[in-house]
């Protein structure tokens, strides 16, 4: 029953990753994924993996963080090829 409700939370967290993935940058959601990484590390009942997702988290995070702010404008401006 534990391990289905640490299943069901980070597949929650998933999908508020997929979210900041394709927003502009926000210092506010940045905090969050600072904490999100920190409650990972501590928190997640998978010894050996918790610390891998954690870094993981904290690589996603300092990428988001150096996401330029055009980059929505450039996104809808990329031409597409069919």
């Amino acid at each position: 029953m534990l391990i289905n409700r640490e299943h069901s939370r980070l597949s929650s967290q998933v999908k508020t990753l997929e979210k900041v993935l394709h927003a502009p940058f926000s210092d506010k959601e940045h905090q969050r994924l600072v904490q999100l990484a920190a409650n990972w590390r501590s928190l997640l009942a998978f010894d050996d993996g918790a610390p891998k997702l954690a870094d993981a988290l904290e690589v996603f995070n300092v990428a988001y963080q150096q996401q330029s702010p055009d980059q929505e404008r450039l996104h809808d401006e990329a031409p597409v090829r069919n």
